[in-house]
């Protein structure tokens, strides 16, 4: 958080020093807004307290207030002020990966439409896939809860696929693996990587006919023109 927090303000190249334990100090000035968890929404609930900097919220003077606007996330808000962050640092390693993400309008914990989330982003991906005349190795599903904690959850396909209704099941699995019971989320997301050049023979003639004409019809008319094989429109609403 302090990084992010730290390149934004000194765009555009993005170097600045923080020194340990200066983290603190360092946050204090800087704008509600930068804090992560802070949107147009809440910042516009803090405005009446006449709070507009991260070290405002550690005075213990707007404990009440606070503890009304962000209920149990006030603890985790107010290390995120201090420069503490226990969200583990991951090195993205892919050369190469396509993906997509999408955050909803209200906090879900609702199986269905997380799965048809996914398998929209999927069909997307998949197609782009086609485009490009790439297969997929390994799919990485992200999700993000309600106190803007993320977990993700990576499996390795078959062999190399773009063909969405050949992928869904490796997809469903991994997003099957990562939901809680009754938590609440508020973005999902998939990622296709480990890509490769579309092995030759990948379907039969018939089949690739088929998709590459489905294909067309979507770059001409949209996404919810058609489907094929199990993915069809009807079945992601």
């Amino acid at each position: 958080t302090v990084a992010k927090i730290a390149a934004d303000s000194h765009k555009p190249d993005g170097l600045v020093t923080v020194p340990p334990g200066m983290e603190e100090k360092f946050l204090a000035l800087r704008s509600l807004r930068a804090l992560p968890g802070i949107g147009p929404k809440t910042a516009a609930r803090l405005e009446p307290l006449g709070l507009k900097t991260i070290g405002e919220l550690l005075d213990q003077r707007w404990d009440q207030p606070l503890r009304h606007i962000f209920g149990t996330r006030l603890h985790w808000i107010r290390e995120l002020a201090r420069g503490i962050d226990h969200e583990p640092v991951v090195a993205d390693r892919e050369s190469k990966s396509l993906s997509h993400e999408t955050t909803f309008e209200h906090d879900t914990h609702d199986r269905p439409f997380l799965e048809r989330a996914l398998r929209g982003f999927l069909r997307d991906l998949a197609r782009d896939l086609r485009q490009e005349g790439l297969a997929a190795g390994v799919c990485t599903v992200k999700l993000k809860n309600a106190y803007f904690a993320i977990a993700t959850k990576q499996h390795r396909f078959p062999h190399q696929l773009n063909y969405d209704p050949d992928m869904w099941p490796t997809v469903q699995q991994a997003l099957q693996e990562l939901i809680r019971p009754g938590t609440e989320y508020r973005l999902a997301g998939l990622s296709l990587s480990s890509l490769t050049p579309a092995p030759p023979g990948l379907f039969d003639q018939r089949r690739t006919k088929a998709i590459e004409t489905m294909d067309a019809l979507i770059a001409k008319h949209g996404s919810s023109v058609i489907g094929l094989g199990g993915l069809s429109h009807e079945e992601t609403e």
